[in-house]
C-alpha cells in the first residue's frame, strides 16, 4: 500500500489495522506526500482522532471537495474507540465515497470477526499491520542502519533486538541513538549496542546451566540465544548441562544420605558457598527426573551430530524437556515425566 502510495496509487478508503503502528505512520506521511501539495495542506488535509471526533464529522470532511487540489487527505486514527453509531455513519460512507477523498482509517486493535471490521476490510483496501518476529527485526534493523550509509554488525543487530524488543518505532529510537553515539564509525559494533542498551556483560555456560538448574525457563532461551551469538556450540553447551544434571543427581543422592553441607562441598568439590545453590537447584528436580533428563542431551547431542538438527533447534527443544518437567511428554524420550 505504501508503494502504491509512492506510485501515486491511492484508493478511496483504506483500511490499516494491526500491532505495529510504525507502518500505519509511514502510510500517513506516505499518503500526505503522495496527495498534497505543502501550500494546500491546511485545507486539505485533516488528521482526525476517533476519540476526539465522531461518524458525523468524518464524514462531513471526507465528503468534502478539495480546495486548490485535485485530492483530499482525511486520516482517522484508532477508530475501534468509535460508538456502534458512528461505525454505521462510517460504513454508510465507505459504500459510495467521494472519488477526490482519500479517506485512511487505522486501528491497532480489530476484530475482523466483528461486522463492522469484516464489511470495512471488504470494502475498503485493507492491509494488516502485523509486528516482526525477532529474526525479521534483526533483518530489519540491518536494512534500517544500512540506509544510514552504516552497516551493522549481525551479533549486534541481534542484540539490539533483545534488549529493545521487536517494536519499530523503539528500533528506530535506538537505532538513532546508535548512530548518535558511534559518531564517525561506519560499522557498529557488538561494544556499541552494549553501550548504548546498558548491557554491559556477556553471559557464560554457567549462567545458562543455572537458569535450567532452577527451571526459569525463559530466562535459559534467552541465554541460550545470546551464547549461540557468541560463537559457543550445541555439543558444547549440551556438556555443560550434561555436568550439572550429574552434579545435581549426585546432590540429591547426599541430601538423601543426610550428608553436612561441608561434606557434601568436599564430595561435590565445590567452594562450600555454591552448596545452597546446588540444594536448591536439586530439589527442583526427582532422581527420575534426573536420568530422564541425561538421556535427552544424549539424544540432542546424537541429533546434532548427526546432522538431524541444528545446535539451537536441539538444544531449545532440550531445555523444554528438561524444565517442564512432569507436564506433558518429552520431545527427545517420548515419556511422560
Amino acid at each position: 500500500m505504501i508503494r502504491d502510495a509512492d506510485a501515486g496509487k491511492t484508493p478511496a478508503v483504506c483500511f490499516l489495522f494491526g500491532e505495529e503502528t510504525y507502518w500505519m505512520d509511514l502510510a500517513v506521511n506516505a499518503f500526505r506526500k503522495a496527495l498534497i501539495r505543502p501550500e494546500s495542506a491546511d485545507f486539505n488535509c485533516d488528521l482526525l482522532q476517533a476519540d476526539e471526533t465522531d461518524g458525523d464529522s468524518v464524514v462531513r470532511i471526507a465528503g468534502s471537495f478539495p480546495l486548490m487540489s485535485g485530492k483530499r487527505l482525511v486520516v482517522v486514527k484508532s477508530i475501534q474507540k468509535f460508538s456502534p453509531n458512528d461505525k454505521k455513519r462510517i460504513l454508510s460512507y465507505v459504500q459510495a465515497p467521494l472519488a477526490s477523498t482519500c479517506l485512511l482509517l487505522t486501528a491497532p486493535e480489530a476484530d475482523r470477526r466483528q461486522t463492522f471490521y469484516a464489511e470495512l476490510t471488504a470494502l475498503a483496501a485493507a492491509a494488516e499491520c502485523k509486528p516482526l518476529y525477532e529474526n525479521q527485526a534483526v533483518d530489519w534493523v540491518g536494512q534500517a542502519v544500512k540506509l544510514r550509509k552504516r552497516v551493522i554488525q549481525p551479533e549486534a543487530a541481534s542484540l539490539l533486538v533483545q534488549q529493545t524488543g521487536t517494536g519499530m518505532w523503539p528500533l528506530t529510537h535506538e537505532i538513532e541513538k546508535l548512530i548518535t553515539f558511534a559518531g564517525e564509525k561506519t560499522e557498529l559494533e557488538l561494544a556499541d549496542v552494549e553501550a548504548v542498551t546498558g548491557f554491559s556483560r556477556r553471559y557464560n555456560t554457567w549462567d545458562f546451566a543455572d537458569a535450567v538448574g532452577r527451571k526459569d525457563l525463559e530466562r535459559a532461551l534467552d541465554v541460550l540465544r545470546i551464547l549461540l551469538r557468541q560463537r559457543s556450540t550445541g555439543p558444547a553447551l549440551i556438556m555443560d548441562l550434561h555436568r550439572r544434571i550429574i552434579l545435581l543427581t549426585r546432590v540429591l543422592i547426599l541430601l538423601s544420605e543426610r550428608a553436612k553441607k561441608e561434606a557434601m562441598a568436599s564430595a561435590l568439590r565445590v567452594k562450600p558457598f555454591f552448596v545452597d545453590e546446588y540444594i536448591a537447584q536439586a530439589r527442583r528436580f526427582s532422581l527420575p527426573e534426573l536420568r530422564a533428563a541425561d538421556r535427552t542431551l544424549l539424544e540432542a547431542d546424537f541429533q546434532i551430530k548427526t546432522g538431524r538438527l541444528d545446535g539451537e533447534s536441539a538444544l531449545t527443544l532440550a531445555v523444554y524437556d528438561l524444565i517442564r518437567g512432569r507436564r506433558g511428554r518429552r520431545y527427545f524420550t517420548g515419556e511422560s515425566a
